[in-house]
Formats: structure tokens, C-alpha cells, sequence
């Protein structure tokens, strides 16, 4: 996931143009900022927010780093960490995913399949994958409403057979970034402020 903000070369012409003595304060501000959306992309996940907590991989994914050893080359980071969450840019942006592969030899496939009713913990995470279901016995029915559906060995309903899904957009985190921007400008002109009147 990679979000660019609009002004950050202003921003960054502010920095340089800084007297380097506050570059520690710059540096914490930045810090404190980077925390701050960190914090807030996190609390997106779980109750009350727009995602679900099902593993708390996506949450933890969400990592912060600032660098620089000067105020021309200061910089603060979000990220998303791919390996714990390669999807976590999906929830920024949404996607339509569609079925490429699997159920391909079901009338009018290929489909995604899709976990329901007593395959789902109260959190949302799959109990059991799809292979597993059909090695205990599970099988395909066809429905009228549905279309095709995965039940388990004694009937139970554990997947829904689609051909596409879409995921919105609701992980807002251009929208958090551009808010902390804003607040980072404001704290580094209180710095300055704060460092002319102590002249």
C-alpha cells in the first residue's frame, strides 16, 4: 500500500529551510505523527471500525520508520507489511476479485468460493478451507437462489460458490495521512514559533 500526499514538497522545502538546531524537535513531530496515523489505521480493525479483526495480521501489518539525520532528508513512514498482509492495499482502494481457476469444470465456472454460516467464527475467520470439507465427506448441490453451494458431510452449508466479489474501499487511510499532514505542518510552525520566541 502506498499513499502519496499532495504538498509533501512544500513540507519538505519547510524542513530544509529550518534552522537544523530544531531538527530533533522536527524529528520527534514527525514521529509523533507517523505514530498517530499508525494508531488510527489500527483501530480500522475491530470493533466499531469498518474491518473486521479476524487474525490481526492486517492490523499488525501496519508499520511506521522515520529516518533522516537532517531536516533536508527527515522522513516519516506508514506502510502496510506485505508478508503479513499482501491484501491490505485492496481495502484502500477496493477490488472486484474474480474466480480464475477453481470449480472450472462446474457448469458456467470457473467460481470463487466463499465461506458462510457454520464455516465462520464469530471474528469471521474460515473454519475450514474448502479441501478440507471435501475430504470429510463434504459435496456441490445446486440451488435455485444460491446457485452452487458446498455443504459438509451432514448438510451444513460452508461455502457459497460466486463468480466475483467485490471489496469496497473502507480502510480510509489517504484520508487519515492527509489529516496528520495537516497537523504535522501545524506542529512544526508551533516549533518554530515556540524557538523565535525563546530567541
Amino acid at each position: 500500500m502506498s499513499i502519496r500526499i499532495e504538498g509533501d514538497e512544500e513540507l519538505q522545502r519547510f524542513l530544509e529551510n529550518m534552522p537544523q538546531e530544531l531538527f530533533e524537535s522536527a524529528k520527534d513531530a514527525v514521529r509523533t505523527r507517523t505514530l498517530s496515523l499508525q494508531s488510527r489505521l489500527v483501530r480500522k480493525f475491530g470493533q466499531g471500525g469498518p474491518l473486521n479483526r479476524r487474525t490481526g495480521s492486517a492490523a499488525r501489518s501496519i508499520k511506521t520508520s522515520v529516518k533522516g539525520s537532517s531536516l533536508d532528508n527527515l522522513s516519516g513512514v506508514v506502510y502496510g507489511d506485505a508478508t503479513l498482509a499482501p491484501y491490505l492495499g485492496v481495502h484502500e482502494t477496493g477490488k472486484t476479485i474474480r474466480a480464475k481457476k477453481a470449480y472450472r469444470r462446474l457448469p458456467g465456472g470457473p467460481y470463487l468460493n466463499i465461506p458462510i454460516g457454520e464455516n465462520l467464527t464469530p471474528a469471521g475467520v474460515m473454519r475450514q478451507n474448502a479441501r478440507e470439507v471435501f475430504q470429510s465427506g463434504g459435496r456441490i448441490v445446486g440451488t435455485r437462489s444460491s446457485g452452487y453451494v458446498v455443504i459438509d458431510a451432514i448438510g451444513e452449508p460452508m461455502f457459497v460458490l460466486k463468480k466475483s466479489v467485490v471489496i469496497p474501499a473502507r480502510l480510509g487511510a489517504a484520508e487519515l495521512a492527509r489529516d496528520e499532514f495537516r497537523l504535522l505542518s501545524e506542529d512544526l510552525n508551533r516549533i518554530i514559533d515556540e524557538a523565535t520566541d525563546n530567541a
